[in-house]
Parts: C-alpha cells; structure tokens; sequence
C-alpha cells in the first residue's frame, strides 16, 4: 500500500494572528454587527482578556452595515462612516488586529485603510517524488461506446 503525500498547509497571517500550517488555534470572533461604541470596545476586550489568558490568536470582527439579516426592518449597524471609527479605535486602544464585511463595492478603500488585510502564504511545495513512488496511471476505459442490447 502507498502512503500518502504529506500535505503543507498554507497559512494565513492578519495582524499578529496566524491561521493554519501548523500553527496554534487562532480566532476570529465579535458581535455580528457593531451596536455601538462602547459595546463593541466592550465586547473586544472582554474577547481579548479571555483570548490572551489561553494564549489564543485573535483577530476582532463586526460588521459596520450587516446587509444580510434575516429582516429588512432588523437594525444593520451604525453604517460606514461611525463603523470603521469604532473598528479603529478597537486597533488602537486594544491593539487588535480587525476585520470587517463590505457589501458595496464603493466601502472597500475606506475599509481597507482601517481594518486588516489577510496575508495568504501558498503551501510550500513538496519535493518531487522520484518515479518509483509516484501513483500508477489510472486505466483509459475502452474507446468503444457501451452497448446497450
């Protein structure tokens, strides 16, 4: 029986956080959509304190217009402008690293100036095998079409 390639996971870096290739558990977590001010910085330290005392990556996410909610009359957040101010003062006073949903297009610079970008690193490639523990070629099927008598 052949084993199988070792595979080599890629990784993702957003801020100090690393997600995947062997690293540690890493989270990404916040309420669904930014209420306010003070309950985002609220819940962003209490999620930090529990994150740091087991030694937990984390990165804060919450949405600024949360444009998927299950009612068009449900509250979608404080919009663009008082959203990305609270994301910013989460990275400043608490020193996360964030993340944010964009569902227009238009959003995505001034987003992108307040939270963090993931980072992709592709897997790392493997050696090539030498060709007597490569798999063996599957079998062509037979050319003639099946017969149907």
């Amino acid at each position: 029986m052949q084993s199988l390639p070792t595979v080599h996971p890629a990784t993702v870096r957003i801020g100090d956080a690393i997600f995947g290739g062997g690293h540690p558990f890493a989270l990404i977590a916040g309420p669904c959509v930014i209420e306010s001010r003070e309950h985002t910085l609220r819940h962003a330290e209490a999620i930090s304190k529990a994150c740091r005392s087991r030694n937990i990556g984390l990165v804060f996410k919450s949405s600024f217009d949360k444009a998927n909610r299950t009612s068009g009359k449900a509250f979608r957040g404080p919009g663009m402008d008082e959203g990305l101010a609270t994301l910013a003062a989460v990275k400043q006073q608490l020193g996360l690293p964030t993340l944010t949903d964009v569902h227009d297009i238009s959003h995505c610079e001034a987003a992108g100036e307040v939270v963090d970008t993931p980072k992709n690193s592709p897997p790392s490639s493997p050696p090539p095998r030498p060709p007597s523990q490569r798999p063996a070629p599957l079998k062509s099927r037979s050319a003639s079409p099946p017969s149907h008598s």
